[in-house]
């Protein structure tokens, strides 16, 4: 089983009492804040805006956003005090800051349900292992206020290395993407396949080559790892009954960077039939493309998406749906 499930379903199963108890060796040993701050502080939190927070409906992009904004400032800080260091009013405003993105994470998770057909509440989730995705983070920070001082992780000189590991690796990762000459080649080796995929859906073979521009310029290997990662997790719950899969499905993969969830609807739109593998689709899907596909397999829809030749046909019917939905909304 993938680490991401392990871990979330570890969360999920343990009790109320371990993480209190987690909480009080935090609070009597000082020095196992060194490795406890970064699991409840950091990962924690991480997985949570990875993972959590977008399989719950109602979506709310602007919180996620402004959750990331909180917890980057956080840790920038912690990671980067020693190279520059903020005024303790900036300080004290960014812990203040991380105790309310936490307290309103937890509002918004009692409030929303799964965003999959089971509609499932996650204050069902939260009363199990929710409390160290939210509250822990927020005695932690709390504690740092009482003591007065921003923790900072690392010292002068091996925030000045991190830096400039940080900087080198990203750095490295964007020269390594295709840019618009690996992409032209893209469209070059694959023309053929392209035209043909076009005239399969009755799109222009234009907008295939504009998709596959899009999607192969920008593809970064980091960007290829986390797409393996983020499916080899999804496709560990076949049917999709872990919280984890709604987030999932909504990963772009693949040289088109087209996502599993909006493929699937695709294949379901030319009338194939429903199976449990399709509930980040749901049941009710009108047939509004012409001809019919078979009801692909999760598995396989992620390798055909990954596959450069076999995802211009993925790409041709999904332009084709969106088509129709233009089609839709434009009729009186």
């Amino acid at each position: 089983m993938p680490f991401l499930t392990i871990y979330l379903s570890a969360l999920a199963l343990s009790c109320f009492f371990l993480q209190a108890l987690a909480l009080a060796i935090y609070v009597k040993k000082p020095g196992a804040r060194r490795w406890m701050e970064p699991i409840w502080c950091f990962l924690n939190p991480a997985l949570y805006l990875l993972v959590v927070e977008p399989a719950m409906n109602p979506a709310l992009p602007w919180f996620r956003a402004s959750l990331w904004t909180v917890f980057a400032a956080y840790w920038t800080v912690r990671l980067f005090g020693e190279l520059w260091p903020p005024s303790e009013g900036l300080q004290r405003l960014i812990l203040v800051g991380v105790i309310l993105a936490c307290a309103a994470a937890l509002v918004r998770g009692c409030l929303a349900i799964t965003a999959d057909v089971d509609a499932v509440p996650f204050l069902l989730v939260i009363a199990f292992g929710g409390f160290s995705l939210y509250a822990i983070p927020v005695l932690m920070v709390v504690w740092q206020l009482l003591e007065g001082r921003f923790p900072f992780a690392v010292g002068d000189r091996p925030a000045q290395v991190l830096a400039l590991t940080l900087a080198a690796g990203l750095g490295g990762n964007m020269l390594l993407a295709p840019g618009e000459r690996g992409a032209a080649r893209f469209q070059r080796r694959y023309a053929s396949q392209i035209k043909m995929a076009a005239e399969e859906w009755g799109v222009s073979p234009e907008s295939i080559s504009s998709l596959a521009a899009d999607g192969q310029s920008g593809r970064t290997p980091l960007g290829k790892l986390v797409e393996r990662v983020a499916m080899n997790e999804w496709l560990d719950d076949p049917t999709s009954h872990f919280i984890l899969a709604p987030a999932l499905a909504d990963v772009p993969i693949g040289p088109l960077q087209l996502t599993p969830r909006e493929t699937m609807k695709a294949i379901r739109q030319t009338g194939a039939p429903w199976t449990k593998e399709y509930r980040e689709v749901g049941y009710d899907v009108p047939k509004t493309l012409p001809g019919k596909m078979p009801a692909l397999t999760k598995r396989e829809v992620v390798r055909q998406l990954l596959d450069e030749k076999e995802s211009l046909r993925l790409g041709a019917l999904v332009l084709a749906a969106r088509g129709a939905a233009a089609a839709d909304r434009h009729a009186p």
